[in-house]
């Protein structure tokens, strides 16, 4: 710790004391520095004495505020003793205590002054102290300056990397000053100003030089340079001017490039280094921003002149942008819109070959779309620039094929009748449906899935079903019309245990001759499968309906249901394989179960009794009720075949309704099996219209 004088006048004492020549506030600091570094005294010798010096004052100044501290407090608690005793004792005068305290008061005044002629003492030496390192700094940096630049031993001129290096010593030099104002007063700085304003014209002149001067293929020497005016905040007023000089010669420049391809790819060479100069201008110079993007903006218009090129150098053109200035692909909108437009043109009159109009009543070959389908692959085998918009002539012209071909499809009896061998017309239909097929798939091994040409599909696909869709529902009307003939079966002859059966066997025939005749022609694919399988769903749920309605005994009812098994076995032969079908087969093959099952034990077959179809469940339930007690079928009046078209034609909760009326006027007569079989349809009815 620090000594500490033992009162008030030791504290003076100090005070009086000179520190390294800063004891008076009139100090000429500026004086001292130039008077100090002139001689033969180092900078580093007083910086080091100066620091010394600097310390021993921290040091005195500390202990005067610790005593002085100290004594203002011993101050403070006298006064406060005196107070108390006056008021408790109250025999000293008023006078007197004033007196007191006014002599307590000069006291801590003088010991405050004291105290703040320290601390302007500390800040002097302090100043004096940066003083020092500033100009240290600065002469070191002008040494440095004056290496690099030229003298009458070396007259090499300055280069650009000197230059640059020389632009920021001076923007260095620059901040010194600022930073420190009284470096001007000093004398080893102020003369050398003239230095630095001649160094600062010369190289300021180089760089405006160089970049005027700047090689086509060197982008260095113009970076070098921006960087120097930049460091010399001279910049910003060369921005404007060079914007307006890059752009002046631009139409021109482009119009001479447009020629062939080399020149093309010259001029976005030179428009990349444009736009490179530009970028670093944003970066480095204030008030700068926004010029590459104006730049830009110019370049991109102007390149709206390459749709003057012929069409087929486009994908050329879009590489070469691509390569050099990608950020100008939205230039070549204009291009880009005509060569969409000539790959459009083209594929149609691919189209027009392959397909000449509506009227053609000659269809295409396999190979004709094979061969139109290259040329469509021809025109997608472009870069991915451009993939959408040759996806888009492709559907346009995918879209015509199919229109064309929806024109050649075959309509009228021609087509319905499927009782034989298949017509003309039926035969052009599936060939043109295997067409479409074909070169929808093709189309979707391509991968080009873009949304116009994923429409463009759809359309072929839904033309394609339009072919075969007459065919189909040809199809299903003979198969409906064998499965209603199972009506004109003498049931109860099946009862006996004869198991010969004209419909079954006529059923059987029409399931081979559909696909003996028609389906065979069909070019497998999910076009045709989903058709298939939908035909072969249709006949299923097509007998079982007929089959709810026949009234039969216990054993005619299992003939019938071993017909089901034929039925089910032969659908997975000539139609489509059973797993294809998921429920309606499960529903089938429900139904054929509950045929099998006596009424007494329906009971115990609840899981297929919910698999069932519940309105021809229910239709089945009530032929199980004696024959004076009439199904709705026959309470209707109408043939079976007509009570299933009926029944087509309504949901299944209207059916159910209806049934259910039936259901509760038999309910007080029923007994026995009768009673057992109306309360599983009521129980049916009321599950499927809960649901």
């Amino acid at each position: 710790r620090p000594r500490r004088p033992t009162n008030m006048a030791g504290g003076k004492a100090m005070m009086d004391r000179e520190v390294f020549g800063v004891s008076t506030a009139d100090f000429d600091v500026q004086g001292f520095v130039s008077e100090s570094l002139t001689g033969s005294t180092t900078a580093s010798h007083v910086v080091a004495h100066l620091d010394e010096d600097l310390k021993r004052l921290d040091e005195d100044l500390k202990g005067e505020i610790l005593l002085r501290q100290e004594g203002l407090l011993q101050s403070l608690d006298s006064l406060g003793d005196v107070e108390a005793f006056v008021a408790k004792q109250l025999k000293v005068s008023a006078n007197e205590l004033t007196v007191g305290a006014k002599q307590i008061k000069e006291e801590q005044r003088r010991a405050l002054d004291q105290l703040k002629e320290l601390v302007e003492l500390r800040d002097r030496a302090l100043d004096q102290l940066g003083l020092v390192t500033t100009t240290t700094s600065f002469r070191r940096a002008l040494m440095d300056l004056r290496k690099l630049v030229p003298t009458a031993d070396n007259a090499a001129p300055l280069s650009l990397e000197q230059a640059a290096k020389a632009a920021k010593l001076l923007a260095h030099l620059e901040e010194l000053r600022v930073l420190h104002p009284r470096l001007a007063h000093v004398d080893i700085v102020s003369d050398n100003f003239p230095f630095m304003n001649a160094v600062r014209k010369d190289v300021l002149s180089l760089a405006r030089d160089a970049i005027r001067s700047a090689a086509a293929d060197d982008y260095a020497d113009a970076r070098l340079a921006f960087q120097v005016l930049g460091d010399l905040n001279e910049l910003s007023g060369w921005t404007s001017a060079w914007i307006a000089e890059a752009s002046a010669t631009l139409e021109s420049e482009l119009s001479a490039a447009l020629k062939d391809l080399p020149s093309l790819a010259a001029f976005l060479k030179s428009q990349k280094r444009q736009l490179d100069r530009a970028r670093v201008l944003d970066r480095t110079v204030q008030g700068a921003a926004g010029l590459e993007d104006a730049l830009r903006a110019k370049i991109k218009r102007a390149l709206g002149a390459t749709a003057k090129l012929e069409a087929g150098a486009f994908p050329e053109v879009i590489k070469l942008v691509k390569d050099h200035v990608p950020e100008l692909l939205g230039g070549l909108d204009a291009a880009r819109k005509a060569w969409r437009a000539s790959q459009a043109g083209k594929l149609k009159r691919h189209t027009d070959t392959l397909w000449p109009s509506r009227e053609t009543r000659a269809l295409p070959t396999q190979s004709d779309v094979k061969r139109w389908s290259s040329e469509v692959l021809q025109v997608l085998s472009v870069t991915a620039d451009l993939r959408e918009d040759a996806a888009d002539a492709v559907a346009k012209a995918v879209t015509m094929l199919a229109e064309r071909a929806r024109g050649s499809i075959v309509s009228g009896s021609e087509v319905s009748r499927v009782s034989g061998p298949a017509t003309a017309g039926t035969r052009r239909n599936s060939e043109l449906s295997n067409t479409l097929v074909t070169l929808r798939e093709g189309l979707l091994q391509m991968g080009a899935t873009t949304a116009s040409l994923t429409n463009a599909i759809g359309v072929v696909e839904e033309v394609a079903v339009e072919a075969i869709a007459p065919l189909f529902q040809a199809l299903r009307d003979l198969l409906a019309s064998s499965v209603a003939t199972l009506h004109e079966e003498d049931w109860v002859r099946r009862g006996t245990g004869d198991d010969t059966s004209v419909y079954l066997s006529t059923l059987l025939h029409s399931l081979h001759h559909v696909r003996r005749e028609y389906l065979h022609r069909l070019t497998t694919s999910a076009t045709a499968n989903a058709l298939v399988t939908k035909l072969a769903s249709s006949t299923l749920s097509a007998f079982t309906r007929h089959a709810s309605l026949v009234r039969a005994g216990p054993s005619a009812r299992a003939s019938l249901a071993g017909d089901m098994r034929e039925v089910e076995r032969a659908v997975g032969s000539n139609l489509c394989p059973l797993e294809a079908l998921g429920e309606p087969l499960l529903a089938f093959r429900a139904f054929a179960a509950v045929l099998e099952t006596e009424t007494g034990d329906l009971g115990g077959r609840e899981a297929d009794l919910r698999a069932a179809p519940q309105a021809d469940l229910v239709h089945h339930l009530l032929t199980r009720l004696p024959a004076a007690m009439q199904s709705p079928q026959e309470a209707s009046g109408l043939p079976a075949a007509k009570y299933v078209v009926w029944m087509d034609q309504h949901s299944t909760p209207e059916v159910l309704r209806a049934a259910g009326e039936a259901v509760e006027g038999f309910r007080t007569g029923a007994e026995g099996e009768a009673a057992q079989a109306l309360s599983v349809a009521t129980a049916a009815i009321e599950r499927a219209l809960i649901q």
